[in-house]
């Protein structure tokens, strides 16, 4: 029962008990659609997983509540996948409650957030096919497909979706543009969440089997070794932070410039030309940046420092450098030109030259782009892996600016197509220090940002 208090005439309230709203065909439509997606769950196989002879049609419930066997050896279903199926039915019961207790934001957020870990399920659940073949004793063959995906598993993420539009239309659509940008905002969200469970759960088991002090701080990374293989990341983790710092302070002070160059200083006519140039540079492969790299950084390298090969740490910040080049440049230039004109004309008639302007008054104020565009160069320059790949060196050594070196990026890339058991996982788990580093870099930069106007506030 719903209290109704409104306002008389004569300012006093009125607590009369507003009248349940009466089951409507919305609600019948909803509870057709959770049936039949139900009845797929129990029923309908969602896959089909073929390990050698033996062949396994899990629905949604059996392959949550199930083991298989396997030459009399039981073997489970992913774990990751059964954290997302089980997330799943958490979901929907809250959408349920949601309808009950008419709360249909919350009800639209997790009816939508169901569909991407019942997305998440399925694509999680291949995982059985590599240590399943590997109990079987069976050889792997790419020219074999393993898992196939049931109609029953595209139709029960078709009810899901569906199941979303209606509680929407059940909610009345007086509020479309709020909605839909909630909407939005939660599938946004909901992918942020499953790609961090799912980097942690695939990641996390083979740096506690390794032993996180060795995989982190180990130096040395042979894990192809048959008799002591090992799996310390620590060169390649250093890697990847000298070559992003390095890259940041080349990049860095030249994109601002250029930036301020673009926004401040060159006439029109240079502006209708360096813009397009910057955004073509933006639009380049890193492939051709590798290219580059590899016929004219590489060799010139060589050359000025005499060194046998030109694949150096030096050679993979100078690419690194020029890439982050048109996102800095774009990201700030947008931000000098939202700075209101009537700091500038403050400014210049209180004395300033135009260039103590600029530096004193345009830029702090458009510090937050500047920011930005530093974030951004930062992911661009940290996540690169093709143009690195051909001009680094690729050995996993300690870093060395005239040498050869190894980012995470590349480590992964390089193993990965032949990686298997504990080297595999491994790789996992190298992602997921790379994921982490990167969240990293964005909180402080985050907090930098925020600390930096409460600052200003203060003053």
């Amino acid at each position: 029962m719903v209290k109704n208090n409104h306002l008389r005439a004569d300012n006093s309230i009125d607590l009369s008990v507003a009248p349940e709203r009466p089951v409507t065909y919305k609600h019948i439509i909803i509870a057709i659609v959770l049936l039949g997606w139900l009845i797929l769950a129990f029923v309908q196989p969602m896959a089909h997983l073929s390990v050698g002879d033996l062949n396994f049609q899990p629905s949604f419930f059996k392959m949550l509540t199930t083991n298989i066997q396997i030459n009399g050896q039981v073997m489970s279903y992913p774990g990751i996948a059964k954290i997302f199926a089980g997330i799943t039915l958490v979901l929907i019961v809250l959408s349920v409650v949601g309808i009950w207790l008419k709360k249909y934001v919350l009800a639209t957020i997790t009816s939508i957030a169901s569909v991407i870990t019942f997305l998440a399920t399925g694509t999680t659940l291949g995982n059985i096919v590599n240590p399943a073949l590997a109990a079987a004793g069976i050889q792997q063959s790419v020219s074999v497909k393993y898992l196939t995906y049931q109609a029953a598993y595209y139709l029960q993420i078709i009810l899901l979706i569906l199941l979303a539009v209606f509680i929407y239309w059940l909610s009345g659509g007086e509020q479309l543009a709020k909605r839909l940008f909630l909407i939005a905002a939660t599938i946004s969200i909901a992918s942020v969440l499953v790609i961090t469970i799912y980097m942690l759960i695939i990641g996390l088991p083979a740096m506690i089997e390794i032993g996180p002090l060795k995989f982190l701080f180990g130096t040395v990374w042979d894990p192809t070794n048959s008799t002591l293989p090992q799996f310390g990341i620590l060169p390649m983790i250093l890697t990847s932070i000298f070559c992003t710092i390095l890259s940041i302070l080349i990049g860095v002070p030249v994109g601002i410039l250029t930036a301020v160059f673009l926004a401040e200083i060159a006439p029109k006519w240079v502006v209708n030309i360096v813009h397009p140039a910057v955004e073509l540079l933006a639009g380049i492969p890193s492939v051709i940046y590798g290219f580059f790299a590899l016929q004219i950084l590489s060799p010139f390298v060589k050359r000025v420092f005499d060194l046998p090969s030109g694949d150096t740490m030096l050679t993979a910040t100078i690419v690194l450098a020029i890439m982050i080049l048109p996102t800095i440049i774009t990201t700030c230039e947008s931000g000098l030109n939202a700075v209101p004109d009537l700091y500038r004309e403050a400014s210049l008639a209180m004395g300033a030259s135009r260039i103590r302007t600029i530096f004193k008054i345009v830029i702090p104020a458009a510090r937050s782009a500047i920011l930005s565009g530093v974030i951004l160069g930062v992911g661009r320059s940290i996540g690169e892996t093709m143009a690195i790949i051909m001009v680094a060196g690729n050995s996993p050594q300690m870093p060395n600016l005239l040498g050869s070196v190894r980012p995470m990026t590349v480590g992964i890339v390089m193993e990965m197509s032949y990686a298997t058991g504990l080297h595999r996982d491994s790789l996992f788990s190298i992602g997921l220090v790379l994921f982490v580093f990167i969240m990293i870099v964005n909180f402080l930069f985050t907090w930098i940002s925020k600390k930096g106007v409460q600052l200003d506030g203060k003053n």
